[in-house]
């Protein structure tokens, strides 16, 4: 019978051990920096669409609030309309005219202003009132907008809790929007009280427009560990979201309108 060689009995029982103790550290390093990697990864994603969302945001808005109160009609009533801290309603008329199907101009003909003719005889090409591109109303789409939140019932500007996104007419505008601030200001540059009364709505001529993001409508497991202490402001330093102390991370976006075409 062949006797075992000296080196030929295998692992003792303390080898394992140290093995596996030495492959679980190797093991658990690993994990740590491809979750750290992870994280990382995700936290970003979140940033970049929180970013994304309140520039797309921001942007329309400013785009719009610019052509509040473009009346070439001088059609009595167009202009801002609602002016709250926490809603902005306003008014424009820019499109109808040429191009709208409509006889403007009350003489049997419609878009008469399209076709270089004097399509009435009266020796006129193109009449002026019928190829404008305004009709002095505000019926078109587009010509009268509201801004608010979509979950703020008690009209603070605020998430009431859950979900809120911006609302455009009714419509999502942006989405997981927690805070929205609107600040007046005169031709000084001085903030006019909110709401501002109807017969100081004439005054606005600039409009601070501030939001706050959060990301997504649910925390994700990646953020666990976070704490969102942030208190979150408008361009006056006055408080338009609290610290909410809790694992949702969040952005601020904020910017100031000048409203061109009011005071004229």
């Amino acid at each position: 019978m062949r006797q075992p060689a000296a080196n030929d009995h295998g692992f003792t029982l303390i080898e394992l051990m140290v093995y596996t103790g030495i492959f679980g550290i190797v093991l658990g390093a690993i994990f740590s920096a491809y979750y750290g990697q992870l994280r990382s990864q995700v936290i970003q994603r979140d940033v970049a669409e929180m970013q994304q969302n309140l520039r797309a945001a921001i942007y329309l808005m400013d785009r719009e609030i610019k052509l509040a109160g473009l009346n070439p009609a001088g059609t009595p009533g167009i202009g801002m309309l609602t002016a709250d801290a926490h809603e902005l309603r306003f008014s424009m008329d820019f499109r109808g005219g040429a191009s709208d199907g409509i006889d403007n101009d009350d003489n049997s003909l419609i878009d008469e202003g399209e076709n270089d003719l004097d399509d009435n005889g009266n020796g006129l090409k193109d009449e002026p009132d019928e190829a404008e591109w305004y009709d002095g109303d505000t019926d078109d789409p587009g010509e009268d907008v509201t801004y608010r939140l979509s979950n703020d019932a008690d009209d603070n500007g605020r998430n009431d809790g859950g979900i809120c996104h911006l609302l455009r007419n009714g419509d999502v505008m942006a989405l997981n929007i927690e805070a929205l601030n609107f600040v007046y200001l005169d031709e000084n540059g001085v903030p006019l009280a909110t709401p501002v009364a109807a017969a100081d709505l004439g005054l606005i001529r600039s409009i601070q427009v501030a939001l706050v993001a959060r990301s997504g409508e649910r925390v994700s497991t990646f953020a666990r560990g976070h704490v969102d202490s942030r208190i979150y402001r408008n361009q006056r330093d006055d408080v338009i979201l609290p610290a909410q102390n809790d694992a949702f991370r969040r952005l601020a976006l904020s910017t100031e309108v000048k409203c061109r075409n009011l005071g004229l």
